[in-house]
């Protein structure tokens, strides 16, 4: 029966059983009309059968036409959500393995909570509950249900009692080929049910995301000629992959062109205050204010347009700190903790916050949390040299010098990686080791000029010292070579 009631409910979906039904009453009529008027009119007896095989005819032809025209487009492909709104999930009904009804509560209060709190990520466009409940009970093909909803994955999970334990596994599909995406088994003790639910729904919730936005940054590499303005905010965001002033003036561009597509799209706005802010930290002087006063105002947009989302509070939190609005952002980036405490880069914007208000023991401890938790996070590298950095203000070289070892570890090619060791050694009064790390920043960054690096400097370490640090890393550049 539960398979019969998801087939009416995919016809339902695709106006297939709205049309059959609006043609049957309107069938009904002329049929009863034909009927009364051909001895009125005198017309051929067969007149009336005539009609009603029309009619029939006709059905056939209302019916292949409706659902025609709620097929996918293109050679057999689902249609694509428009990504202004992100990517699109269906999360269906998990299945109870342990045939337990306590179980079965348990797994349909699971799917329910997913959604609601998925639907908080502005990633992530997620389809209802009442349109994934049609599929209860049967195993469809998921490239048919990704089909029917429009949607770019499919969750599908599972539910088993082990004695004493739950396991719990899910797995994300590709909508479009069907390929797994990502699978996860969660196994826990069974002490609180209800306890354990909203445990789980914290990992799972975190690590679909991860899941469906790594997704479609390989998606976006496959297809680089795809155009949206979800697509270019994704876009500025790889480019900052390994900051410098080439890929932060790309990842502006991005996202000036995500903001054209869609003014109201408000991970895109974020972007945009984000692209503009890292490049006028690499700029420097009166050129790096002009960029940091345009990407608050872009931050501004995206919290007028979202002021509920934890990715925008994230991102609001990451980068009012370094505008001179430390006071919000520490607001901004607690508001998204509380809603995703264990989501690393809600944790690295909070540190970012700290560290624009001058907190540096605080701000250093959040980034060493984010870490542990992402410790190979796209924006972990551009993090650790501010936290490089709060460790020198905190007056602790060694720390600092571990910090910046291990950005070298996760990518050596970061030319601002180097400008700060140089800065470290001048601190520590090794000035054959400043020299060292200017000739490696020349060499990962051979276009960088003395010019823009001290201007980089000034703008982000906050030292009363910075003239004389400055003034030392010129003599260091010189000393490594022409300039």
């Amino acid at each position: 029966m539960r398979k019969v009631w998801a087939v009416v409910g995919g016809l339902w979906r695709r106006r297939v059983l709205p049309v059959a039904m609006a043609y049957a009453v309107v069938a009904a009529l002329v049929a009863g009309l034909a009927v009364t008027l051909t001895p009125i009119l005198k017309l051929p007896a067969w007149t009336d059968e005539a009609v009603i095989a029309g009619l029939a005819v006709f059905f056939a032809l209302a019916v292949w036409l409706a659902w025609a025209a709620s097929a996918p487009a293109g050679q057999g492909e689902p249609p694509r959500p428009s990504k202004a709104a992100g990517m699109t999930i269906a999360i269906l009904p998990f299945a109870n393995l342990s045939q337990s009804v306590e179980d079965e509560v348990f797994a349909d209060g699971m799917v329910k909570d997913l959604i609601t709190g998925l639907a908080m990520n502005s990633t992530l466009k997620v389809i209802s509950r009442s349109s994934t409940f049609a599929y209860k009970g049967a195993s469809p093909d998921v490239r048919a249900v990704a089909a029917d909803l429009g949607c770019d994955f499919v969750l599908e999970g599972s539910v088993r009692r082990l004695g004493e334990r739950l396991r719990v596994s899910v797995q994300l599909i590709d909508g479009a080929n069907g390929a797994h995406v990502w699978v996860e088994r969660y196994d826990q003790p069974l002490k609180d049910l209800f306890a354990l639910q909203d445990e789980l729904i914290r990992q799972i919730a975190l690590a679909l995301g991860d899941a469906v936005i790594d997704a479609e940054f390989a998606r976006l590499r496959r297809d680089p000629t795809s155009v949206s303005a979800w697509a270019e905010t994704m876009r500025a965001f790889l480019a900052l992959e390994r900051p410098s002033l080439e890929s932060a003036a790309k990842a502006l561009e991005h996202a000036r062109r995500a903001v054209a597509l869609d003014p109201g799209f408000a991970l895109g706005q974020a972007r945009l205050g984000s692209a503009y802010m890292t490049l006028g930290q690499l700029t420097g002087g009166e050129a790096g204010k002009t960029m940091r006063q345009e990407g608050s105002a872009a931050i501004d947009r995206a919290l007028d347009l979202a002021p509920n989302d934890a990715k925008i509070l994230t991102l609001a939190a990451g980068q009012m700190g370094f505008y001179g609005r430390a006071e919000e952002a520490i607001r901004h980036g607690e508001r998204a903790r509380a809603l995703n405490p264990n989501d690393s880069h809600a944790i690295g914007a909070l540190a970012n916050a700290y560290f624009g208000a001058g907190r540096w023991a605080d701000a250093a401890a959040l980034y060493e949390e984010e870490a542990r938790l992402a410790p190979r996070a796209v924006m972990l590298v551009s993090h650790a040299i501010v936290h490089s950095i709060a460790c020198m203000m905190l007056g602790e070289l060694d720390r600092a010098e571990g910090v910046l070892r291990r950005c070298l570890d996760i990518d050596p090619g970061v030319a601002s990686t180097w400008a700060v060791i140089a800065l470290l050694e001048l601190l520590r009064g090794d000035t054959a080791a400043a020299v060292e790390a200017v000739s490696g920043l020349r060499r990962v960054e051979p276009r960088a000029t003395v010019d823009q690096m001290a201007a980089g400097l000034k703008a982000n370490v906050p030292s009363p010292d910075i003239d004389q640090l400055v003034a030392e890393f010129r003599q260091a550049w010189a000393a490594s070579g022409d300039t």
